[in-house]
């Protein structure tokens, strides 16, 4: 976020159930789930392929 709530305060908006009091959503149009990355510790294959060859951080 931008800083103007502390972290606190998405918990207290939850418990309100007023969606009108949250910031506005859009749609997901155009985004992709492109990698999950899970600790080591689950023991889950790590796949090494890329979605996007040649962007950096997938």
């Amino acid at each position: 976020g931008q800083g103007k709530h502390p972290p606190e305060w998405i918990g207290h908006l939850l418990t309100l159930r007023d969606r009108r009091l949250a910031a506005p959503t859009f749609p997901a149009a155009g985004l992709y789930l492109v990698a999950v990355r899970y600790q080591p510790l689950w023991g889950l294959p790590v796949s090494e392929d890329s979605f996007l060859p040649g962007i950096s951080g997938l």
